[in-house]
């Protein structure tokens, strides 16, 4: 018997990462060096992306249909279901970037959306929820599965979109290329 699950919604729009590429890179190009992003830029906590709102329209389309995709896949009341793009953020990572195991309180869904992805840039890691306090995690597997794998990974790739429940942790192990360009997202959802 299966007790629990987690989903992960996934769809894939490389034409959509092209047309915002250069609007990105614009926006990561008037960002100052910030030290506690090493290895990168960020536009979290800056109110650079503002200027370029129109810029991103399909992008809030495609995350919002993304997202109405998740609740219906999980079965959630579509009766005065609204979800709202709480915050949004481009990241680019440059080699050896990464990001520690995090998850994302004050909103129910999270996500990524990659605009830009040379070879060898770093994957995402999902982890299962208790995977801290699991006590079988270091005993060895014939095989990995669902019931005994603490992390998935997914491959960075242009265009995709990732959206998952916000509390789920995660975390980026060091990037290799010279650049990885993501924007990532919080959602709220009220019924």
């Amino acid at each position: 018997m299966d007790l629990f699950s987690t989903y992960i919604q996934i769809d894939k729009n490389e034409n959509l990462a092209d047309s915002i590429l250069i609007p990105c890179k614009k926006i990561l190009s008037e960002l100052p060096h910030d030290n506690r992003y090493k290895y990168g830029k960020t536009s979290y906590m800056e109110k650079t992306m503002e200027k370029y709102e129109k810029s991103f329209k399909p992008l809030y389309d495609f995350i919002l249909l993304n997202a109405h995709r998740y609740c219906e896949h999980i079965k959630m009341k579509k009766d005065n279901l609204k979800i709202n793009i709480l915050n949004l953020w481009i990241s680019e990572m440059y080699k050896y970037g990464s990001h520690g195991q995090h998850g994302h309180p004050g909103s129910q869904l999270s996500g990524t959306f990659y605009v830009h992805v040379e070879p060898n840039s770093a994957d995402i890691i999902l982890c299962r929820h208790e995977c801290l306090g699991d006590p079988l995690a270091h005993y060895d597997y014939s095989e990995y599965n669902n019931y005994n794998s603490n992390e998935w990974r997914i491959p960075a790739e242009k265009g995709n979109i990732l959206i998952w429940k916000s509390d789920l942790p995660h975390f980026v192990e060091t990037n290799e290329s010279d650049s990885r360009i993501a924007i990532s997202f919080n959602l709220g959802i009220t019924q």
